[in-house]
C-alpha cells in the first residue's frame, strides 16, 4: 500500500508541472488573440509602412556608398593607409591627408 502511494505522488510531482505550463501556454494564447489586446495594438501602434529606398544615391548604389578602396580614394602620406576621397584627415593615423 505504502507502494501505491509513494508511485501515485511521484506520477503527480513528474506530470503535474507539465499540466500547469500547457495551462499556462494556452492561457496566454487566449489572451494574446482577445478584443482589446487587439484594438489597443490598432490605437497605440498604428500600421506602419517601411521608407522607399532613396533615389537620389542612383543605380550604382556600391560607387556610391564606398568608402574604401581605389575608386577615388587617397593614400595617406604619414602611414599609407587608404582614405576615403573627399577627407582632410586619415582613419588610422590622424594625420592630414592633403
Amino acid at each position: 500500500m505504502e507502494g501505491l502511494l509513494w508511485l501515485a505522488f511521484t506520477l503527480v510531482l513528474s506530470v503535474l508541472p507539465s499540466l500547469l505550463f500547457l495551462g499556462l501556454w494556452r492561457g496566454l494564447m487566449a489572451l494574446r488573440d482577445d478584443e482589446l489586446v487587439q484594438r489597443l495594438d490598432a490605437e497605440h501602434f498604428p500600421e506602419t509602412t517601411i521608407a522607399p529606398r532613396p533615389t537620389f544615391l542612383g543605380k550604382d548604389i556600391e560607387a556610391v556608398l564606398s568608402i574604401r578602396g581605389p575608386r577615388g580614394g587617397s593614400e595617406c602620406p604619414n602611414c599609407g593607409a587608404q582614405s576615403a576621397s573627399g577627407v582632410d584627415y586619415c582613419e588610422q593615423c590622424l594625420g592630414s591627408v592633403e
